[in-house]
Formats: C-alpha cells, structure tokens, sequence
C-alpha cells in the first residue's frame, strides 16, 4: 500500500508510503515547495506512516500554514484518502493505492508532467530520490 500526492495546480505526483515524507524548502524534503524571497528555508510539514495502518500530516513549523480538508491543522492529523493537503499555498491531492505498482519500500518517485511548447503534448518524466 503506498499514497499519491498530486499537485492540483500542476498535475505533478509524488509516490510514497513506508517512511517519513519531509514537505518544506530544505534540501532534505522528498516533497520541495517554492521558498518566498528572503525567507529562510525550513521543513514545513511531514507525512508519517501510522502504526495500524494509515497516514498522519504533521505540522513542522509554527509560521507554515497547513491545512488537511480546509481545516488548519495545529499539530498532527491524520490523512484520509481524498483530502486536500495545503501547505503554505501548495495544494495537493492525497489517494491511497494498492496496484501493487509502486513499492513503498523503494523510496519516494516523482512524476512530473511537463507541456513541451513545440507540440503542447503533456511529457512525462521520471526521477526518483531514494529517502533515508
């Protein structure tokens, strides 16, 4: 079992599920946000595995705003398939998966769909960063 995150305003996805998701401007976030002009970069949230099964958003930084359903998030909560996860303006989809496609245990993968100006065809790329 492994969950997406899905960019809605850009359609790009993010694969993952068996360990500790980092979201936030840091070189170390699986998931990388834009960092505004002058602003320190931080680890803004996190998605942690729950013991039983599940997900749980976890709030990093007091100054982030995060908010899971339209419901700000003060310290953790946990994630059902479905919700709308926004993270200082990203909003993101969250689904959970079973396909058997994707192994949690590999790290996390990034698809990113990218229009190419010449044949404006959506192009999808592949990179993957494995997490410690």
């Amino acid at each position: 079992m492994y969950y997406r995150l899905k960019n809605i305003d850009t359609g790009d996805c993010l694969l993952a599920g068996a360990r500790r998701l980092d979201i936030g401007h840091t070189p170390s976030c699986g998931l990388r946000t834009e960092c505004g002009s002058g602003e320190e970069p931080r680890v803004l949230a996190s998605i942690l595995p729950r013991k039983g099964g599940g997900w749980i958003l976890t709030r990093r930084d007091d100054s982030a705003r995060v908010a899971l359903a339209g419901r700000p998030v003060g310290v953790a909560a946990a994630i059902s398939p479905g919700d709308e996860i926004d993270i200082d303006g990203t909003r993101l989809r969250f689904t959970v998966h079973t396909d058997g496609d994707y192994d949690p245990a590999a790290g996390s993968v990034r698809w990113t769909f990218t229009r190419l100006p010449e044949d404006r065809k959506q192009t999808l790329y592949k990179t993957s960063k494995k997490m410690d």
